[in-house]
């Protein structure tokens, strides 16, 4: 599996128009329908649904435990390094479709009031930092690779490795990248 940078820049842009979506949207239905939209482009997207696929498949996390042991908390910690908070925001969004009133039972414990909102606030920009972080490093990658592809095992390295590249935009509007050493 390789991606080329024209297909890591249009799998940002329409993550991009997702995330804004589900924030525009004005009513709790809105943005159900907004999120299933977003998780049908997880699926139906190469490289969503590959970096999905490979997060599910090797990280170890319980999501149940992790519920059960997050929710009688007045805070919580949704993981050490990007691949997990990735899948648990993931896990408690899917379940936000299947029950809007989650966050509302969420609420009672961690939040006071504006549970919807502070619930996005919390669970969806997570969600949606992690992947833009990994759609960046793999945009550098590709950026730094005269070939403009980047291997299976670069995108294995990104979506796994838990950090985030160091890396320096000389000229953003022309993508023009330095790695800082």
């Amino acid at each position: 599996m390789e991606f080329t940078l024209p297909e890591i820049i249009a799998t940002t842009e329409k993550l991009d128009l997702s995330y804004r979506t589900v924030f525009a949207s004005g009513s709790d239905s809105g943005v159900v329908n907004s999120l299933i939209a977003l998780f049908q482009l997880l699926d139906e997207d190469k490289i969503l649904s590959y970096i999905t696929k490979l997060i599910t498949s090797n990280v170890n996390l319980d999501l149940s435990k992790w519920i059960d042991e997050e929710f009688s908390s007045r805070g919580f910690n949704l993981g050490k390094n990007k691949s997990e908070r990735f899948l648990v925001t993931k896990f408690l969004l899917e379940n936000f479709i299947k029950d809007p009133s989650l966050p509302i039972g969420l609420g009672h414990s961690w939040y006071p009031r504006n549970n919807l909102q502070n619930f996005l606030n919390d669970f969806f920009n997570t969600f949606y930092r992690e992947l833009k972080f990994m759609l960046i490093d793999l945009r550098v990658k590709a950026e730094l690779n005269e070939s403009k592809n980047i291997s299976e095992q670069i995108i294995t390295n990104i979506v796994l490795g838990g950090t985030v590249q160091n890396v320096q935009a000389k000229n953003i509007d022309k993508s023009e990248f330095t790695q800082n050493e």
